[in-house]
């Protein structure tokens, strides 16, 4: 049986559910805004621009330990969702509280990319260097690092730079993007 509320409270609180409903809609219609954005692109030297792919995030089994898995879910979540800003800063986050490789190298590579893809490429030269350098410490092929490396020079106007990283990029997940880019800067 459902009694009324006889002192108002219940009203107050009616209120308060309704105002916090309509906060969360906008939050929700804010964030699929943000997603809904042209691709982040750089231009190329012969005057085209190339949208820069946003690398596939993944959260293997060995983040679920200690907790990690629930911060993870929040970067993943905020990157697949084009929210560059917000995942950024949650990767940054990881970065701090995680030391073990691959979990700091992937933190730092998405850091990378995401700075890159709000245009801060000065920045994100520096993370994505940094995740190269944690890449070549763990044994890991640092592919997909150089081939962002690689955009991040083209962002910067740089094309020996970009041609060095691109180069770096062959044989990995970029490989046919890493050629096309690297046919795109011997043209200029």
């Amino acid at each position: 049986m459902i009694s009324k509320d006889s002192s108002g409270f219940g009203k107050w609180q009616t209120a308060i559910s309704w105002v916090l409903l309509v906060a969360a809609a906008l939050l929700a219609a804010c964030t699929t805004h943000e997603a809904d954005r042209d691709p982040v692109s750089v231009d190329l030297p012969d005057g085209s621009a190339y949208a820069i792919p946003a690398f596939e995030f993944d959260r293997p089994a060995v983040r679920q330990a200690a907790g990690l898995d629930r911060k993870w879910q929040e970067a993943g979540a905020a990157y697949q969702a084009g929210d560059y800003r917000g995942s950024e800063q949650l990767f940054g986050e990881i970065r701090k509280t995680e030391d073990r490789d691959p979990n700091r190298h992937d933190a730092t590579l998405y850091q990378g990319i995401s700075l890159l893809m709000q245009g801060r490429e000065d920045e994100a030269q520096d993370v994505l260097t940094q995740a190269k350098g944690l890449a070549e410490e763990s044994g890991l092929p640092g592919t997909v690092d150089s081939f962002y490396i690689g955009l991040t020079a083209i962002a910067r106007d740089d094309a020996d730079a970009a041609t060095d990283a691109l180069a770096g990029a062959l044989g990995g997940p970029f490989d046919d993007e890493a050629q096309e880019l690297l046919a795109s800067l011997e043209r200029r």
